[in-house]
């Protein structure tokens, strides 16, 4: 029997250990093997840390997911002048509808060349957007500008956090050959990670300076009784044609083909008790549900107005028509305050048993069936982490379960007079009369 969206619950640690058992790996060889393509760019110049590339102040975007409502919106694009953010899922099929993407952003460590192959892309300006885990073939061969980042999957101790950066690091002064000498990191920016890649693209297009954003295609649901957008590819034949310019449609209609077909019944092979109906009566699968916690938790870190133009099961966040966005080029639209985001965000997350927590360090996120124990002992055990400013020893400090605050207090390790401060800070209070309405009102 199906399920609703309220009643089923994806909690994050089952997927993150089936991600990193899937992909880890192939993020780890990749990186070894894209380091001589990547290094050569950076000293090309082609290929430079995402915080360098230069800002636009405040100029429309627009975001994609594979939804089958983007089938919808494609026909409409090629009027848009503001900013696109895409995946390789995605570029081929924006070419084919007059859209050359801003950006292609890369987070899948599987994506090969061959997904955007058709098009010779030195043509266009587009610029790439990747970490160095990404398929070694689409690095080699990407002609343009490479913006690079780092993931970030939470765990100070993870290969990205780790590993990864010491790799994309060189020496300032190489002929020293000393242990000691100055090192320089190549890749400083990172991004939180969360599951899926709208919200990446999001932060991008955020850091980039581009505002409002919108989203296409991002349905986290089955919508028009397909599984996913129609994805078009240039026809083999047509292929020796070189130079696209896809301003002027240089491949006509009848020289490419799609690549996915609506479905012919309902739903994927899926049994009854796989199916998740969303709050707004669409169907959907658990992972669906999994994708749209973490767009959710992304806009909640953002803490920006974000609108939609979809029919998916994303409700949340304000719907306007593609038809409108683009007659406007996506201005004049109301904002929602931070407040208002908050609030809307949080009670989503607290039916998924999803809890945010601020602190003076940004956002932490808690999975819990029992928050009221498990957020306030988190919060203080975290505030009993201190770092002292003159030795700069780590130290856990939780004087049996009362947590005392020793800030300012002696360091405990080399004497010194009111060195110690908190690695971070919550206010557990406020925090928890937060928690306590929200699962108030979730009870209702």
């Amino acid at each position: 029997m199906a399920k609703k969206e309220d009643e089923t619950i994806t909690y994050s640690n089952m997927y993150n250990e089936a991600t990193n058992k899937s992909q880890l790996k192939h993020e780890i060889i990749s990186s070894v093997y894209n380091h001589k393509y990547i290094i050569s760019a950076v000293h090309e110049g082609r290929a430079y840390d995402i915080s360098e590339e230069p800002k636009v102040n405040k100029i429309p975007a627009i975001i994609f997911g594979s939804g089958a409502s983007l089938d919808k919106s494609l026909p409409y694009l090629k009027d848009w002048k503001g900013g696109t953010f895409c995946t390789t899922s995605h570029a081929e099929s924006l070419i084919r509808f007059g859209v050359e993407p801003t950006y292609i952003i890369d987070l899948d460590p599987i994506c090969p060349w061959s997904d955007i192959s058709d098009i010779d892309w030195s043509k266009t300006k587009t610029k790439l957007v990747l970490h160095p885990g990404v398929y070694p073939d689409l690095v080699e061969h990407w002609p343009n500008k490479m913006l690079l980042y780092l993931e970030n999957s939470g765990d100070p101790m993870a290969f990205y956090s780790t590993i990864q950066p010491i790799m994309y690091t060189e020496r300032i002064h190489p002929e020293l050959a000393t242990r000691d000498q100055p090192l320089k990191r190549l890749i400083v920016t990172n991004f939180s990670i969360f599951a899926c890649s709208p919200p990446l693209q999001m932060f991008v297009a955020h850091l980039l300076g581009y505002d409002p954003i919108f989203t296409c295609g991002v349905d986290f649901a089955y919508t028009f009784d397909k599984e996913r957008f129609t994805n078009w590819k240039v026809k083999k034949e047509y292929l020796t044609v070189a130079g696209i310019d896809p301003r002027k449609e240089q491949y006509t209609e009848n020289e490419w083909e799609n690549m996915w077909y609506p479905i012919e019944h309902p739903l994927p092979a899926l049994n009854e008790n796989d199916i998740i109906i969303t709050s707004n009566g669409l169907k959907a699968e658990r992972m669906h549900i999994y994708y749209k916690k973490n767009f959710i938790s992304a806009w909640r870190l953002l803490g920006e107005t974000v609108y939609s133009t979809d029919f998916g099961a994303v409700t949340e966040i304000p719907f306007i028509p593609i038809e409108k966005v683009i007659k406007q080029q996506g201005l004049g639209f109301p904002k929602i305050g931070m407040k208002r985001i908050n609030r809307i965000a949080d009670l989503y997350l607290a039916k998924q048993h999803c809890f945010v927590l601020e602190s003076d360090e940004g956002l932490s996120f808690v999975e819990s069936e029992n928050p009221l124990e498990e957020a306030e002992k988190f919060m203080k055990e975290n505030n009993s982490k201190y770092v002292c400013t003159v030795c700069k020893k780590n130290m856990l400090l939780t004087d049996k379960d009362t947590y005392i605050n020793h800030e300012n207090e002696d360091c405990p390790v080399c004497k010194s007079k009111g060195s110690l401060k908190r690695v971070v800070h919550f206010d557990v209070s406020n925090n928890m009369k937060r928690i306590r309405s929200l699962l108030k009102e979730t009870k209702q």
